[in-house]
C-alpha cells in the first residue's frame, strides 16, 4: 500500500482504537489513547490480507501489545533515590550512618542481655510465692493493681509497696549493668 491508501484505511478503521480504548477504559488518558493510535497505524501498514487473518483481529493484537508495553513503562519504572541527606551541620551524611543496622547485633551485647536476663529470672524464681505472683500477674498479664485486690485480698497500698520493693532489689542486682 502507498502512503494515500494506508492513510485511507487508518480513516476507515480508526474507530477500533476507540473500541479498544473503550474496552480498557483508558479513552481518558490522552498519552495512551495516542500510543494505541500509533500501533493501529503500524497494523495498517504491516498487515498482509494473504495470511488468512481479518484486519481487526491483527489490529486488536498490535494495539493490545503497545498496551501492555505502555503499562509496563508507567508503572515499572525503577527510580534510584540519592541515598544522602543533609545533616545538621549542613553537611551530606549517608543514611546507612544513621539507620541502624538491626540485622548485626554485637556478639557482647547478647552476651550480657543474656546475663541480665538470667539475673531477673534467678531473682523471680527466689521470691516468695505471692510475690512471684504479683509480678506475674502485673508485669505480664498486665493485670492493674486494683484487680489484683480482689484476688489477692490485699490493699491496693500494699499491692504497690510490694511490686516497689522487687523492682528496687531488681535495680539494685543490675546495677552493675545498666
Amino acid at each position: 500500500m502507498n502512503k494515500d491508501e494506508c492513510e485511507k484505511f487508518y480513516l476507515e478503521n480508526e474507530k477500533l482504537a476507540y473500541k479498544f480504548g473503550t474496552k480498557y477504559g483508558i479513552l481518558h488518558d490522552e498519552d495512551m489513547m495516542q500510543d494505541i493510535k500509533i500501533a493501529l497505524y503500524k497494523a495498517v501498514k504491516t498487515f498482509d490480507p494473504n495470511k488468512g487473518v481479518a484486519f481487526s483481529t491483527y489490529a486488536f493484537t498490535i494495539m493490545a501489545n503497545e498496551y501492555n508495553y505502555h503499562f509496563r513503562n508507567k508503572y515499572l519504572k525503577f527510580s534510584f533515590v540519592k541515598n544522602t541527606v543533609i545533616g545538621d551541620n549542613n553537611k551530606e551524611i549517608s543514611i546507612f550512618d544513621i539507620i541502624e543496622d538491626t540485622n548485626t547485633v554485637d556478639l557482647d551485647t547478647n552476651i550480657i542481655n543474656k546475663e541480665i536476663i538470667d539475673i531477673i529470672l534467678n531473682y523471680i524464681k527466689s521470691l516468695d510465692y505471692l510475690s512471684k505472683n504479683l509480678y506475674y500477674d502485673y508485669y505480664f498479664k498486665h493485670l492493674k493493681q486494683k484487680e489484683m485486690v480482689d484476688k489477692y485480698k490485699l490493699s491496693q497500698t500494699q499491692i504497690s509497696r510490694k511490686l516497689k520493693k522487687i523492682n528496687k532489689s531488681l535495680q539494685k542486682l543490675l546495677a552493675g549493668f545498666i
